[in-house]
């Protein structure tokens, strides 16, 4: 039981959920700070980052709106499924 403990604390933040996402998905995030509009892109790299005290999984993305790359950690974004691909 202590050794579950232990492990689970090294764990890096997001391990879990980042399984369930891959290079080349689409997925949408919220932006932080007045506007708080969604925001879309590609999945182009998911790494581990020490951030806070802690590691932290990351998601580097293309964005679609400016073309730019943007690393938002795996816990904040959300898969677009194909039926709500026509939307974007």
């Amino acid at each position: 039981r202590f050794r579950e403990t232990m492990e689970s604390q090294w764990r890096s933040l997001g391990t879990n959920i980042s399984k369930k996402f891959k290079v080349g998905d689409l997925v949408s995030w919220k932006l932080l700070g007045k506007d708080k509009s969604k925001d879309f892109g590609i999945i182009v790299e998911i790494f581990e980052a020490h951030k806070g005290g802690r590691n932290i999984v990351l998601a580097k993305m293309v964005c679609f709106k400016d073309n730019l790359t943007v690393s938002v950690p795996v816990i904040n974004l959300k898969r677009v499924s194909k039926d709500k691909m026509n939307e974007v």
